[in-house]
């Protein structure tokens, strides 16, 4: 059995596992420092805060050399966060419209979660809200997935593509309560199971084209194949459009203008470029935070 115990960096955590990018990240604990559990890739994490930091308690089958690489890997640890905020804020339009943030706290990460987890948990997200998506991915990975924890309540690991490809329609309209999402879910599955090679290996695709893949699975259309792009592969370019980044974006940069979601997504890949997926992050919580 391999533990590890690895020092996080400063960031804002609570908005980096609770604010929308990933799904299966609590609350835990009755102290004043909040404490974090989340179930990742079929393994247990936890989060707590410890001598003036937060640390990573992880409980593995792996070595302690796995287990710590594969932390500093779904953390993105080895990314110079530093070097693109300070790219960011040099911005001065992004700093005015974030500058709460950026007095406070250093910002959110963008996490490197398992791609097909974060495929079928935005093909979840639409028109949908974050507790009760967190309960439907619960609900999913109980019904479908393997159970990694002998508790009483009992962990699951999210279901595989081969898994889900096989579930039922009923049982995911039903007793999942995706509603209209189900047929997506199981064709999405079922096509990415069908080809598992080549979305495993998709790395070796250009974030163009492993957008257009994306867009041809059912259940995908533009925001969320962004969303999918920054969350589950790691396309730091990726700039997903939603309502508060369209306000925010609207506001800092085009004086309260609607603008298209196309046009804003080329004006974030000009502008931005390499660190647009965190400019997003930004933009997005500095919007919720102005309501």
């Amino acid at each position: 059995m391999g533990q590890s115990t690895i020092l996080l960096p400063r960031f804002d955590i609570e908005t980096t596992l609770l604010g929308g990018q990933a799904f299966r990240w609590e609350k835990i604990g009755e102290n004043q420092i909040t404490s974090f559990q989340g179930i990742v890739s079929g393994r247990i994490l936890q989060v707590r805060w410890e001598d003036g930091g937060y640390v990573v308690d992880c409980d593995f089958t792996d070595t302690n050399a796995e287990s710590a690489q594969f932390i500093r890997g779904y953390f993105d640890l080895d990314r110079d966060y530093g070097s693109a905020r300070n790219a960011l804020i040099a911005d001065p339009m992004l700093r005015h419209f974030a500058s709460s943030l950026f007095e406070d706290w250093d910002g959110p990460r963008i996490l490197r979660q398992p791609w097909f987890e974060t495929t079928i948990s935005f093909i979840v997200s639409a028109n949908n809200h974050i507790p009760r998506i967190r309960n439907i991915l619960r609900v999913i990975s109980r019904t479908f997935g393997k159970k990694i924890s002998n508790e009483a309540s009992g962990d699951y690991a999210f279901p595989t593509p081969e898994q889900l490809a096989g579930a039922d329609l009923s049982t995911l309209r039903g007793e999942c309560n995706t509603g209209y999402r189900d047929i997506f879910i199981r064709d999405t599955a079922r096509r990415m199971a069908d080809a598992f090679s080549y979305w495993n290996e998709a790395t070796l695709l250009s974030t163009d084209e492993l957008r257009t893949a994306l867009l041809e699975l059912p259940g995908i259309g533009p925001k969320v194949a962004e969303c999918i792009l920054l969350f589950g592969f790691h396309r730091f370019e990726a700039f997903p459009v939603d309502t508060w980044v369209r306000k925010a974006v609207s506001e800092a940069y085009f004086g309260g203008r609607t603008i298209p979601d196309g046009e804003i997504r080329h004006f974030a890949a000009d502008h931005f470029g390499p660190n647009a997926g965190l400019a997003q992050q930004y933009l997005f919580e500095a919007a919720r935070k102005r309501g």
